[in-house]
């Protein structure tokens, strides 16, 4: 009888576990809570060597599920911390497995944006828009039972991801990498000027066939202003671009295909079109501390260098885009709209996390300090001003 009693209690607990699934895991209703578990030593490894890529074994626990076996390193670029560091969680680095359906996760630490929100608020306007993102949540991590406080707990852009959002996945993904000054200019037919410098491949890693990502900018550049629709159509949907465009505009990203051009993934379909997918907003509202009037943020600043967004402006279509995008989005802006009640809202649920993370970091743009929970607080603050008066500069 005893062993019986054992075996039901076994198989209650695996079948709690298949039935969450990563739905559960990017629940915006929940704080979630990460565990890892790493040899200290490698752990030490993490914090004493932030620019490295090396890997590190690692058990993950979530909830009643426990994954062994999985590898861990430092991630991000200006953002790799020896006090809180950024982690790239790779479930199958050493065993065939998956958790919840992903092959990883990012745990972003936040260092840039002392309100610890942005990059999510910014994913959720995505989102709401009908742009596919990674979807973002916050969590808190202990690594060997200790605090290290409140991070995005992001999706990764790979097959996965791609499956999810475009039921498609064997496409052509690139991740876009900033390696000097670059507005979608022409540079000539050579295919390494663009892939792998500007364009690195994420999937098909030894066949990336860039052919047609240069075929494209060509167009970008080369097409006649009657034939640009037309020409520019079979490679991106630029009406689609320009709605983008208008929700990173409008949240006054800093470091975005504006002002980059910066933090974006390109994937090209099946079919042969290409879309662009936004990563990283923790530089939006206005950017760090140091910008003491976001909401009044400029749009299009810098637009006219870049060559996709200065034609696809002469296009009807795009332009209208555009702009029908910036009114809905004032929409949701001003004094009991969406945006300031979902601040509040993710105030809540971190607000006593964050509080009491011991690591919080906060930017300044030339570089990183450590935070106070009034620095959190006043963060927070500067993004409800944001929200309540954007809609009417914008506007005006």
């Amino acid at each position: 009888m005893r062993i019986i009693v054992t075996l039901l209690i076994a198989i209650s607990s695996c079948t709690g576990a298949l039935a969450q699934t990563s739905n559960d895991l990017f629940d915006v209703n929940v704080l979630q809570e990460i565990r890892l578990d790493v040899k200290p030593t490698d752990w030490q490894a993490i914090q004493d060597n932030p620019a490295s890529d090396a890997y590190y074994l690692a058990d993950l626990h979530w909830r009643n599920i426990t994954v062994g076996r999985v590898g861990i390193r430092q991630r991000g670029g200006s953002t790799r911390s020896g006090i809180k560091p950024s982690l790239h969680v790779d479930i199958n680095r050493y065993e065939d497995q998956t958790f919840l359906g992903l092959k990883s996760f990012n745990l972003k630490n936040n260092v840039q944006d002392a309100s610890m929100m942005k990059d999510r608020l910014v994913m959720e306007v995505y989102s709401r828009f009908g742009v596919p993102v990674q979807r973002h949540v916050s969590a808190k991590l202990y690594v060997n039972g200790d605090y290290y406080g409140v991070y995005g707990l992001i999706e990764t852009v790979d097959k996965t991801f791609l499956q999810r959002v475009f039921a498609e996945n064997d496409g052509y993904l690139y991740s876009y990498e900033l390696a000097g000054l670059y507005h979608f200019e022409y540079l000539g037919p050579d295919a390494a000027l663009y892939s792998s410098r500007f364009f690195s491949p994420q999937t098909h890693e030894n066949k990336p066939q860039p052919g047609p990502l240069v075929a494209m900018i060509r167009t970008m550049n080369l097409a006649s202003d009657a034939d640009f629709p037309t020409a520019i159509a079979p490679y991106l949907d630029i009406s689609l671009f320009m709605k983008q465009l208008a929700i990173e505009d409008f949240m006054a990203e800093m470091d975005g295909i504006l002002t980059g051009m910066n933090n974006f993934d390109l994937y090209r379909f099946l079919n042969g079109t290409s879309q662009l997918i936004p990563n990283d907003k923790d530089l939006s509202f206005g950017g760090p501390p140091s910008n003491l009037n976001r909401p009044q943020t400029p749009l299009l600043a810098g637009a006219a260098r870049n060559v996709l967004i200065r034609r696809a402006f002469n296009v009807t279509a795009a332009r209208n885009a555009y702009f029908n995008t910036i009114r809905s989005l004032s929409q949701i802006t001003g004094t009991g709209g969406w945006l300031e009640s979902e601040i509040s809202r993710i105030y809540n649920q971190i607000r006593t996390a964050a509080r009491d993370d011991p690591k919080k970091q906060c930017f300044t743009g030339a570089g990183t300090f450590t935070c106070t929970n009034v620095n959190f607080e006043d963060e927070v603050t500067a993004n409800l001003q944001f929200a309540r008066q954007r809609g009417d500069y914008a506007l005006d």
